[in-house]
């Protein structure tokens, strides 16, 4: 699995589209099940959006950070939202993400499991299933994670250095956590037709290879730190990381499926 918070939320949210586009690439697949699947994810990516946004208003606070506050009531003030959105009674009594959580896993068990464990790639989705047996503890410590060297250094802040390293942090963490919701955002805003054009649960009738293809870009863009490279074929080598038995072991992956004309 990734071995950093950054590498875990970036995971997730590339797993979240190619559950997605392994589902619309399955030609016998139904309608109505690919729809199911489609309003699964819809909701899942909802709740991981709720879930981290707190703590991107928090980074971003810690990023602007002035050397006259060292010292200050905005620097403990941020301690205790870090502290705060690193335990289970913000995401269970505030955001209610805990309850929302365990409806989408007993969802997931009842209606989607039987639909997607014979889609392909289904052993690369490993961050999906931690997601669906661990509920909110699998969010929190990613949270808990991403938060806990800037909890040290703003505990011990005494030095405008100490303050520049660590906003420099929390503007690393912010821009990683920004683009795995913005691939999150766009994902929904493309299943419901958001985007200007029509919307996934609608194209899945008449022009499913476009769903496909659309998804694709959607994962190629993901990956904003690699190149990646197309042989030809529809075949691409993903500068990402490889799965056997469902464990990151790598970081370079062979994947074939559609490539999208007019991208």
């Amino acid at each position: 699995m990734p071995e950093n918070n950054d590498e875990q939320l970036h995971a997730l949210s590339s797993q979240i589209l190619r559950m997605a586009q392994s589902a619309t690439e399955q030609t016998d697949l139904p309608s109505a099940d690919l729809r199911r699947v489609l309003n699964f994810l819809d909701k899942l990516v909802q709740v991981v959006d709720q879930a981290f946004r707190s703590l991107y208003t928090i980074l971003v606070d810690i990023e602007f950070l002035r050397d006259e506050e060292i010292g200050g009531g905005q620097i403990r003030q941020i301690r205790r939202d870090l502290e705060m959105v690193s335990t289970q009674s913000w995401y269970r009594d505030v955001e209610k993400i805990c309850g929302r959580l365990h409806q989408l896993s007993d969802n997931y068990k009842e209606s989607i499991a039987p639909i997607v464990q014979s889609l392909a790639h289904s052993a690369e989705w490993s961050e999906i299933f931690r997601l669906m047996d661990e509920h909110e503890s699998h969010i929190i410590r990613i949270v808990q994670g991403s938060v806990w060297e800037l909890k040290n250094l703003l505990a011990v802040l005494q030095t405008t250095g100490e303050l520049a390293q660590a906003r420099e942090l929390a503007e690393r963490q912010k821009d990683a956590l920004q683009d795995s919701l913005q691939d999150l955002t766009d994902f929904h805003n493309q299943i419901l037709g958001m985007s200007g054009s029509v919307g996934f649960l609608e194209l899945i009738e008449t022009d499913r290879a476009a769903v496909t293809a659309q998804l694709q870009l959607l994962i190629d863009r993901s990956d904003r730190r690699i190149t990646n490279i197309s042989t030809g074929g529809g075949a691409y080598v993903e500068g990402n990381v490889s799965v056997t038995d469902g464990d990151f072991v790598g970081n370079s992956q062979t994947n074939s499926s559609a490539t999208a004309e007019g991208g």
